[in-house]
């Protein structure tokens, strides 16, 4: 009963100490095949579940069921037997639906933060937490968009098709502004996605996540002024007489 109660009462900060962890273990698993196709399941899963968790919504956990499981079924079911050519097809197909379900995950979270009480921890966490599936859901849409047009990215000097890991690192390196260059957004579309990324940034950081936490400290102070603030003793009133 303590975890479940622990757990209603930070939901986003669960999620977030999940996902970072997911992160942070993704490029040591990605050696092996099979643990690479385990991982990718885990975050179908965390994709699917995950805005039922926030909103305990039937609807919208039919809507992820609809995503996540018709993905998994068509990539289980045709991936065998399909050839190279049409397995790029394919993969564009099975991205733009992940890129859905992750927007879908990053707007029912974005919702419940600003709904949420701001004398608890929960609006922050789950500002953290929007910024990283931004993050992840720009990657995506990179890796789709560098199937489609091949000379999107130069990596190394090098116009190359980039792997998903390459348009992850160049997404988190593009929404914290940091560039370093060694993979560079070639075509115009992927540049102008870039650019709304890296804007969409440092708006975000410097209104949202600020408005939050200047929100979180009004709270925590004025229940701090209330607090130590002198509590009047209630004056005895009159009696009334009856005759």
């Amino acid at each position: 009963m303590e975890i479940r109660k622990l757990l209603r009462e930070n939901k986003c900060a669960a999620l977030t100490v999940m996902l970072v962890l997911y992160l942070l273990a993704d490029p040591f698993i990605r050696e092996n095949f099979e643990n690479i196709r385990t991982v990718y399941f885990g975050y179908y899963l965390f994709l699917i579940f995950t805005p039922y968790f926030l909103t305990s919504s039937k609807r919208v956990l039919l809507v992820s069921l609809i995503f996540g499981l018709s993905l998994n079924i068509l990539k289980l079911t045709f991936e065998p037997g399909l050839t190279s050519g049409e397995l790029e097809t394919f993969y564009i197909v099975i991205g733009i639906s992940l890129v859905l379900q992750e927007l879908l995950l990053l707007l029912v979270v974005i919702a419940y933060t600003c709904t949420r009480n701001f004398s608890s921890r929960e609006p922050i966490f789950g500002s953290i937490l929007a910024y990283l599936l931004t993050a992840l859901f720009f990657g995506d849409a990179f890796y789709i968009v560098s199937r489609i047009e091949p000379n999107s990215f130069a990596i190394a000097g090098q116009v190359m098709k980039p792997l998903m890991k390459d348009t992850y690192y160049f997404s988190f390196a593009t929404i914290t502004t940091c560039g370093y260059g060694d993979i560079r957004a070639v075509s115009l579309l992927t540049r102008r996605m870039a650019s709304f990324e890296a804007v969409f940034g440092v708006l975000y950081v410097a209104v949202f996540i600020g408005r939050v936490i200047s929100m979180f400290t009004a709270h925590r102070l004025h229940d701090l002024q209330s607090a130590e603030a002198p509590q009047d003793e209630p004056r005895p009133g009159r009696r009334l007489r009856y005759r």
